[in-house]
């Protein structure tokens, strides 16, 4: 069950009322309430009693540019119910959900990415869902290709039932969010080699892979890290499929993608780590068969605690061969610090004193809730918590402290990181 304080690591809901930076409020049923998320009142709530079966709409209503307001509903035991979000620049957001039993509940408003703002909150009874609202136009980049026409866009594929086509020398843009995950497109073979370029425009973040025909194996997979990253297409005859995946953090993730001829001995821009700004370089080529290389870390023998991670996990796994003491151990990285308390909530008999060899622990973005993927030299999963506000590694880098003292910076691309623990 998702707990209300994974989500914000500087709140501690129980009690609400005692916490600074957090108001605590009520709003009735069929009426509303005014709030403010600042920096004297984070994270504003407002409770109200529901019954059984009720069925309700909240809705949240903004005039101030740039506050991108995230809506969380959870009941009287800080579990979260159902939130609500919107891409950046929308003015109105919420929902419909049922009371699923009789109690106390509350809404809770936070700024997505730091932003604050004045709002309006309205709950009402039954389903209403909130009216269409008006998005305020973001500035676009002065290099901002033109959107294809609508019929290979996205949002439409000709009612063909196939993916949309990429074309050469256009440019396709769209987005991927929880609430639409994936979006997936074809590609032609060209009698030259094409370049696929793939760009983030937002701040959400996404992964994508490139597959061969119908083929389960990728041949590239690009990890929601990078901001921008270009492909060559093989030439020849042949389709690709190209999927793009959310990546599971909070905002909706925008990209751009072009395809272009390879000019011989041209050079285009690369795969730039996040918040660098891209670089020219050659693009990457793929092979015409089989699945890219994935090079294995191999730590060196000072490495007690081997981190590794993706767009959708973090794991670390005592590799020391003896107990380690990873109590004081903590990450600092992307505007967020996480400290080892994450694994004891998860699993209360965990010993962080004495960490066992050959165990390994977790941390994954909100949007899965499952455990992760276990690496080879993880015998047991001590413990994993999911939580966006635990996404630490998806910055440039991040660092790995001791009582409080930086004992490593991994950069976030290279995917691993050796710690040797004092």
């Amino acid at each position: 069950m998702r707990r209300l304080f994974a989500f914000v690591l500087l709140l501690c809901l129980l009690p609400l009322a005692g916490v600074v930076g957090q108001s605590v409020e009520t709003i009735t049923i069929n009426g509303g309430a005014t709030g403010v998320v600042g920096a004297g009142n984070t994270a504003p709530s407002f409770f109200f009693e529901a019954t059984a079966g009720q069925v309700l709409t909240v809705r949240l209503e903004t005039s101030t540019d740039g506050f991108n307001p995230v809506m969380l509903l959870a009941d009287a035991a800080n579990a979260v119910v159902s939130t609500f979000s919107g891409p950046p620049g929308q003015k109105v957001i919420g929902g419909t959900f049922t009371i699923a039993t009789s109690g106390r509940y509350f809404v809770q408003i936070q700024g997505a990415g730091g932003t604050t703002g004045a709002f309006n909150l309205t709950l009402l009874e039954g389903e209403q869902p909130p009216q269409p609202p008006t998005p305020t136009a973001l500035p676009l980049p002065t290099d901002m290709p033109t959107p294809l026409p609508e019929a290979v866009t996205a949002q439409g594929a000709e009612n063909t039932g196939l993916s949309p086509l990429i074309i050469g020398g256009q440019t396709v843009t769209g987005g991927v969010s929880a609430d639409t995950p994936v979006q997936s497109y074809r590609i032609l073979g060209a009698v030259t080699e094409q370049v696929l370029d793939v760009r983030h425009t937002s701040e959400g973040r996404f992964d994508f892979s490139l597959f061969a025909g119908d083929d389960e194996t990728p041949l590239a997979t690009i990890d929601g890290t990078l901001t921008r990253s270009a492909l060559v297409i093989p030439a020849g005859d042949g389709e690709y499929r190209l999927l793009i995946r959310h990546a599971g953090v909070a905002f909706v993730a925008d990209y751009a993608i072009s395809l272009t001829t390879l000019a011989e001995g041209s050079l285009i821009a690369g795969v730039s780590a996040q918040g660098a700004p891209p670089v020219s370089a050659p693009p990457t080529s793929l092979p015409t068969a089989g699945p890219s290389a994935t090079p294995t870390a191999i730590p060196p023998t000072s490495v007690d605690l081997l981190l590794t991670w993706s767009f959708d996990q973090f794991i670390a796994v005592n590799v020391s061969g003896q107990p380690l003491d990873i109590s004081t151990i903590s990450f600092a990285g992307d505007n967020r610090r996480v400290d080892t308390s994450y694994w004891q909530r998860a699993n209360g008999g965990l010993s962080l004193a004495a960490f066992s060899p050959g165990a390994c622990v977790g941390l994954r973005p909100l949007a899965y809730q499952d455990p992760p993927t276990l690496p080879g030299n993880c015998r047991s999963l001590g413990g994993y918590w999911s939580a966006d506000a635990v996404v630490f590694w998806m910055g440039d880098s991040f660092q790995v402290l001791f009582n409080g003292v930086p004992l490593v910076t991994c950069p976030s691309e290279v995917g691993t990181c050796g710690v040797d623990v004092p």
